[in-house]
This record gives C-alpha cells, sequence and structure tokens, in this order.
C-alpha cells in the first residue's frame, strides 16, 4: 500500500506526538525541532487531526527537502520537463539516494516525507507536472537477489517501465545529457505514428520513458 492510501491511518493521526532523533546541527536536527514546535502550538488551539495530518505532511516535505539540498546534494534544479500530469511509484534500496537522483537530475522537489510507518519509509517528489513516489522496504529485494536470480526487469510479469508525455522532448533530452544522464535507447525521431522519445534509466536502474507531444 503506497502513501496516499495510508493518509487517513490511525498511526498516522497519531504521528505528531512520536519524537526523531537526527545528528547534531544537521537540517533534520534543526526543521525537526521547528516540527515539533509547530505540533505543540498547533495542539494547544485544538486543530483537528485532518487538520494537523496536513501540517505535518507540509513541514516534513519541508525537512526533507532542506536535508536533501544541505546533506552533500547540488543545489535544487529546474525540472527537465513540463507535463499535463503523470505518476510513478517504485520499491527502492536506498531512499535518500534515489531521492537525491530524482532532485538533481530531474529537478524534483520533496513535496512529503512522512515519519517511518511500520517496515516502510515513502518520500513524494514533484516537478513539471510529474510525481514520483519512493518506497523503501525492510523486506525489499533486487530482482538479482532472486532465487534463481533474475537480470531485466521485463522477465518479470506487470509493470517494467515508466512513461511520461512532456511538451518538449527534445528540450528534456538536452538538459538531461547537460547533467550527466545518459541515454539508455534513442533518442529515436518521430517517424509513421511513432512519437519522437528516449529511455533512460534511474540510480537504481529503472527504465523511465519520455515521449514527445
Amino acid at each position: 500500500m503506497g502513501w496516499f492510501e495510508r493518509l487517513d491511518s490511525p498511526t498516522l493521526r497519531n504521528q505528531s506526538r512520536r519524537t526523531h532523533v537526527w545528528p547534531h546541527g544537521s537540517a533534520w536536527a534543526h526543521l525537526s525541532h521547528v516540527l515539533s514546535q509547530a505540533c505543540v502550538t498547533v495542539s494547544r488551539r485544538r486543530v483537528s487531526c485532518r487538520q494537523m495530518k496536513t501540517l505535518n505532511a507540509m513541514l516534513i516535505g519541508l525537512v526533507a527537502s532542506t536535508a536533501l539540498a544541505t546533506d552533500g546534494a547540488a543545489p535544487p534544479q529546474q525540472p527537465v520537463l513540463t507535463s499535463t500530469g503523470a505518476f510513478f511509484a517504485l520499491s527502492v534500496a536506498d531512499i535518500q539516494a534515489s531521492g537525491r537522483w530524482y532532485a538533481e537530475k530531474l529537478g524534483l522537489v520533496v513535496t512529503m516525507r512522512p515519519p517511518r510507518e511500520g517496515p516502510g519509509e515513502v518520500m513524494v517528489l514533484e516537478g513539471g507536472g510529474l510525481i514520483v513516489e519512493l518506497i523503501q522496504h525492510d523486506e525489499g529485494l533486487a530482482l538479482t537477489k532472486l532465487v534463481p536470480p533474475v537480470d531485466d526487469a521485463v522477465r518479470i510479469h506487470g509493470f517494467f517501465k515508466a512513461g511520461v508525455l512532456v511538451e518538449d522532448v527534445d528540450a528534456t533530452r538536452k538538459m538531461l545529457e547537460a547533467r550527466g544522464v545518459p541515454m539508455a535507447y534513442g533518442p529515436f525521431a518521430a517517424k509513421d505514428g511513432r512519437r519522437a522519445n528516449f529511455i533512460i534509466r534511474d540510480n537504481a536502474g529503472n527504465f523511465i520513458h519520455f515521449f514527445g507531444k
């Protein structure tokens, strides 16, 4: 179950009571303090659970965005795409590394980073009309860890590639190349009913297919 489906869980309603310990002096420590003070202030005003939940999600997203920007990541980048709307979710091995890749290479911004709930943690990033949900689960496995191992997602039934329709596919490709993202396949010119397109891999090897309008 993704983060969006868990918004009304009883555990999440009580998330403001949790205590988080971050490295002293880090962006996490500073903004975690800001978050706790905001929750105390809001709770004294008897704000509803739903309003508290929204405030917490926004503030935690701010914490995550600041951490990505200050803990070794490059300054915020302009989104490489303009889309009318797209979404995909990924199970990842390292949510911090994947979040940094999507921020630096695609120019997405963390909009939600709820406290860890159960065996997994979640990060949601948005930019240019694209929403990406990252989930790191304690029991998640890479394809190569399966028995027998699998080296290509296309050999497992189900989704194996994400796709995004963008306003200017050439501009998107050039911005990605300028940020050091190589083409996995393509670019392919529009021809005989086929849209101009290209495919890249993210930091974990997942395919993302970009199509021109």
